[in-house]
């Protein structure tokens, strides 16, 4: 049998991404893609975020602040690098 043999029928003429099989679990994975993300919360809209941990869902008291906690920059005024507050 020769690769040029007229009587040879059995080609594959489809790649395994085209199959119909493939195509029903790409659909599945791409619906549970779309189900995670609904519960996600959209990083890119503060305005939505729920207020507390985003992990445990806490919400901290009043009284714990973080403004003064660590420094805005790691340099002072006169550029000098600074370890410490």
């Amino acid at each position: 049998m020769s690769l040029s043999d007229p009587n040879i029928h059995n080609t594959v003429t489809i790649h395994k991404e085209e199959e119909a099989s493939r195509i029903m679990t790409d659909a599945i994975d791409r619906e549970k893609n779309r189900n995670k993300l609904v519960t996600c919360i959209d990083l890119l809209n503060p305005a939505n975020h729920p207020p507390g941990n985003i992990v445990t869902g806490r919400i901290s008291p009043a009284s714990v602040t973080v403004d003064d906690s660590a420094p805005s920059s790691m340099f002072d005024d006169t550029g000098v690098m600074c370890l410490t507050k």
